[in-house]
């Protein structure tokens, strides 16, 4: 492979990583909300009632679509620096 190519391999790689995350992260929001919506637990003084705040979970999602593929990108570019042979090595 050609580095053009395998930059773009390590990119699909954080990519399709940030979607799963993302998938499971609206999932597990999706789960939580169906359990605590219509909810208040009033313990005394306290009470607690369950809001999905939309703004934060789209944040999250687009930092996840974001910072996913850079760290793939970097810790290829950090773990390319010595040669494949070198590489090859240390692992065996």
């Amino acid at each position: 492979m050609t580095r053009r190519q395998l930059r773009a391999m390590v990119m699909w790689e954080g990519g399709i990583y940030a979607v799963l995350s993302s998938v499971l992260f609206l999932a597990g929001c999706g789960i939580l909300w169906a359990a605590f919506s219509d909810t208040h637990i009033d313990a005394g003084v306290l009470a607690f009632s369950f809001v999905w705040p939309p703004r934060l979970v789209v944040g999250v999602v687009l930092a996840l679509l974001v910072l996913c593929p850079c760290i793939s990108a970097l810790a290829y570019r950090i773990s390319s620096r010595e040669p494949v042979i070198q590489r090859l090595r240390e692992t065996s």
